[in-house]
Parts: structure tokens; sequence; C-alpha cells
């Protein structure tokens, strides 16, 4: 897996917690309410976080586009 993303907090946590990770570290907010970071612990990929509550219809395409511009690049800024 090159990146993850997943919505709603109880959802991600339990996702992320499964595969090991055992913290984010932030490194973007790629628009209100959706976080971008690194996931730390036995899995180090890009990940991106977002509540149930926020974004729009095009938050998910955003997201998408985001996660792939850093795998192209191998980088998150």
């Amino acid at each position: 897996m090159s990146a993850f993303a997943a919505t709603g907090g109880e959802t991600a946590a339990a996702l992320l917690s499964r595969f090991g990770v055992g913290g984010i570290r932030l490194a973007d907010e790629i628009e209100p309410g959706v976080s971008l970071g690194l996931t730390l612990g036995d899995l180090a990929v890009p990940v991106v976080t977002k509540a149930g509550a926020f974004g729009d219809q095009g938050s998910l395409v955003r997201i998408v586009r985001r996660l792939r511009s850093i795998r192209q690049k191998g980088e998150l800024a």
C-alpha cells in the first residue's frame, strides 16, 4: 500500500490501529477537516483522515489527487 485515506474518526482509528500505526506526523491540511500526514509505527505511508461531517461532493476526489501526486513526486509537500 502506498497511501491510505479514511473517513470518520472511529473508523480511521480502528483501521490505522489494525495496521500497527501508533500515530500520525501531521504535514498539511488539504481542506478544512481533512488532514494529511505520515503514519508512525509498523507502517510508514502518507495518510489522509477526514471527519465524517467535513467536506463536500468533491472532497474525496481532491484527496485521491493529492495522494497520487505524493506517490508520483515522492514527497508530502
